[in-house]
């Protein structure tokens, strides 16, 4: 597949695929969107990538290691989906460089360590979820930059502390899970200026 240099997108979602995560695909030098979600593939995720990239889902499937260094170079990306794979490792501060992403689903892996600060720089995200991971830390303040944020899910991980005000001023957010982790306190009254939250689920917390 190597010698397809002009393929702009490929899809080969929801088949019976198996074996190695074909790596030279994720090189090809005109390659904007690769979908190879609902498969059965193992192995890694490449070291190296075109920078071309704007959408990867390569989600369901049973991908392992560590989320390597050049998916945070990859400045054009705008998705990456690879949940429900057996990623491990931790999210690194390098996130901050992925400035057109917009969606940001890595949930149902086996990520560990805290959430990086770094995520508050990305104010074209628009949906967030990192539920069913090992995540630490807290929810930090400042989160009201993530200006365009529709969708916020950390449930079932290992999150503590206070919920920061700042929430009731992410105005674009419609649904907010939290749910079973160890935060504490009381629910900000500034949520309630949320006028386009439809679901928030906060339970099992503290």
């Amino acid at each position: 597949m190597a010698s397809l240099t002009n393929l702009n997108e490929l899809m080969c979602g929801s088949n019976e695929l198996t074996g190695t995560l074909p790596e030279e695909i994720f090189n090809l030098p005109n390659l904007k969107n690769i979908t190879l979600a609902h498969n059965r593939l193992r192995g890694y995720l490449p070291e190296v990538m075109s920078s071309t990239l704007q959408g990867i889902d390569c989600s369901r499937n049973r991908l392992t290691g560590t989320l390597p260094e050049v998916l945070y170079s990859l400045t054009n990306l705008e998705i990456l989906d690879l949940h429900e794979n057996i990623l491990t490792g931790s999210l690194s501060s390098q996130v901050t460089n992925l400035v057109n992403l917009a969606v940001f689903d890595l949930c149902r892996n086996q990520l560990g360590r805290s959430l990086p600060k770094e995520l508050l720089t990305l104010s074209s995200l628009q949906i967030c979820v990192l539920s069913d991971n090992f995540l630490t830390g807290t929810l930090f303040s400042g989160i009201e930059r993530m200006v365009n944020l529709e969708w916020l899910e950390l449930g079932n991980n290992l999150l503590s502390g206070p919920l920061p005000s700042g929430m009731g001023e992410l105005t674009f957010l419609e649904t907010l899970k939290l749910d079973n982790n160890d935060f504490i306190g009381n629910i900000p009254e500034s949520l309630g200026r949320l006028s386009h939250l439809n679901f928030m689920q906060l339970n099992r917390n503290n």
